[in-house]
């Protein structure tokens, strides 16, 4: 079998599955995904008694992955000519991504024989459950991943050139550059969680807010934000990454909290929810958004009140 030597990547969840499969990409071309990640920025989105996240993206991200030396080609490819492409993208060193609802799923192409293709796939969603899996050519030709009109889309990703060398420093700096480009969304969002401490008091009293999908959904998606900021955070050594990174723990470990009571609070409502706990927890993290706020943007007179 003509494989390409790429492993799945299980790390990190960030914004959806498909960049699990980019990073699986980006880290087998020997690209730092750090860097990637620095170009979004997180901000917090509240709205009907709901907090989750936004992620602000400054590059396009067709330019940012131009800029790292790579082109991401999304071509339509007709039934009859589909083998011939994928076995001519795996022999340019090209992994090949297919987004389809036949499969449910996205997919990551990485090798092939003459039966079948070797795969990068989730086996179960919303989780980091990316593995190795093979699927018959026979299986993909006979199925209707071609029912319009005999053609799919399918993404190549092929390394142009190593003139991007960022160092492990770039990230850092790159995130805190645009992180001050966003100061107003992200202090709109920040703001925006004196609302949410408002509004948690009036719903908790309503369980099936306070402990339902989207509420839990919600957190999980803001977790996963502060470990995508930890992962930039770490990649530097700079003392103010360090106290950032400090600061970015004790808001990702008090959101985890908050996520953990309210999954407990689901299981079993007989025991009541520690409103007030949760109210503090929460304006304590106010108290350190702030704080990070300040330190990023190295101003000393904004102070949560």
């Amino acid at each position: 079998m003509e494989n390409l030597q790429l492993s799945p990547y299980n790390n990190l969840l960030f914004k959806n599955c498909y960049y699990n499969m980019l990073f699986a990409v980006l880290i087998y071309f020997k690209l730092d995904i750090s860097y990637f990640m620095s170009n979004s920025i997180v901000s917090y989105k509240v709205s009907e008694n709901m907090i989750s996240n936004s992620y602000i993206d400054i590059k396009n991200e067709n330019s940012l992955l131009n800029d790292m030396g790579v082109d991401r080609c999304e071509i339509k490819v007709e039934k009859h000519f589909f083998i011939e492409t994928l076995q001519g993208s795996i022999n340019n060193n090209s992994p090949i991504l297919i987004e389809s609802d036949v499969f449910e799923k996205i997919i990551l192409i990485i090798g092939y024989n003459e039966s079948s293709i070797k795969i990068i796939e989730q086996r179960y969603p919303d989780t980091l459950s990316y593995s190795f899996n093979q699927i018959s050519i026979q299986e993909i030709m006979e199925s209707s991943l071609f029912s319009n009109n005999y053609e799919t889309k399918i993404s190549c990703f092929l390394h142009k050139h190593d003139k991007f060398q960022n160092k492990s420093e770039d990230s850092f700096f790159n995130y805190c550059h645009n992180y001050v480009l966003c100061e107003s969304l992200i202090m709109t969002g920040i703001t925006d969680m004196n609302v949410f401490m408002e509004n948690f008091k009036l719903i908790s009293s309503i369980a099936d807010i306070l402990a339902g999908e989207k509420m839990i959904s919600g957190l999980n998606n803001i977790v996963n934000s502060y470990r995508v900021v930890e992962n930039i955070l770490r990649s530097s050594c700079d003392n103010k990454a360090l106290k950032l990174l400090e600061l970015n723990k004790a808001i990702e470990n008090n959101w985890c909290l908050i996520r953990n009571k309210l999954v407990k609070y689901s299981f079993s409502r007989q025991m009541g929810i520690e409103v007030n706990v949760i109210f503090d927890i929460i304006k304590k993290i106010c108290i350190d958004e702030y704080t990070y706020f300040n330190l990023i943007n190295e101003r000393k007179g904004m102070q949560y009140l």
